[in-house]
């Protein structure tokens, strides 16, 4: 098989393996506990990204308004 198999069938497994960690936490805490957990580890997540991918994206107008390429690979 080449790469790109592999890859997406870890992808795959990888999808598995979260739902199976996903139920077994279900299972030990309660559904709406653990759907509790993962609606904040999300909400967490995306006020992070909004925070750092402002920045981040501000970085990159500079750096194409400029002309200059390299600077993003710091």
């Amino acid at each position: 098989m080449n790469v790109a198999k592999w890859l997406l069938l870890a992808l795959l497994a990888l999808t598995f393996l979260e739902l199976a960690a996903f139920v077994a936490m279900a299972a030990a805490i309660g559904f709406a506990w653990a759907l509790g957990l993962v609606l904040a580890g999300s909400l967490a997540g995306a006020l992070m990204l909004r925070s750092a991918g402002g920045t981040h994206m501000g970085r990159v107008r500079v750096v194409l308004g400029e002309g200059s390429f390299t600077a993003l690979l710091k």
